[in-house]
């Protein structure tokens, strides 16, 4: 899925702004890099299993699953999933994602992201819509609230 470019002509102080913001978006993208992340990501457990229960090996590891919502200009820096493999559903927005040393590449609703441990990538919501996803991760249980600044 490829990004869609619009250009309009804005007179209001605060509408002068969003340009900015916009051009500098487009800019960094342009140039291959995502730019730092600002605003909101949530996530809201749906639900856990304790995998050692099943997997005496696996103790100290869970899997769950998440309801994840980006609000816009929110991502996350660059990050590996080494120790949380992960597989990611785009329900409504659009997610920018760049894996290390790669290109920029926008996901969309239905679109299903596979981040096993070899992956390091950042993210970011460049649109004006809040993307919210399904997130299937196998990891050490959380120790902090699911709101990350």
């Amino acid at each position: 899925m490829k990004p869609t470019t619009s250009v309009g002509l804005f007179v209001s102080g605060a509408m002068f702004g969003a340009v900015l913001t916009t051009a500098g978006l487009a800019l960094a993208q342009a140039q291959g890099v995502l730019p730092a992340p600002h605003g909101r990501q949530t996530n809201q457990m749906l639900g856990t299993i304790d995998l050692g229960q099943a997997f005496p090996s696996m103790a100290g590891y869970e899997l769950s699953l998440r309801i994840a919502t980006t609000a816009p200009g929110a991502g996350l820096t660059p990050h590996s999933h080494k120790d949380a493999p992960e597989i990611v559903h785009i329900i409504s927005g659009h997610l920018s994602e760049q894996r290390e040393g790669g290109p920029i590449v926008v996901h969309g609703p239905g679109d299903t992201v596979i981040n096993d441990p070899s992956v390091r990538h950042s993210v970011l919501n460049q649109g004006a819509e809040p993307v919210v996803m399904y997130a299937t991760v196998v990891g050490h249980p959380r120790k902090t609230p699911t709101a990350n600044p």
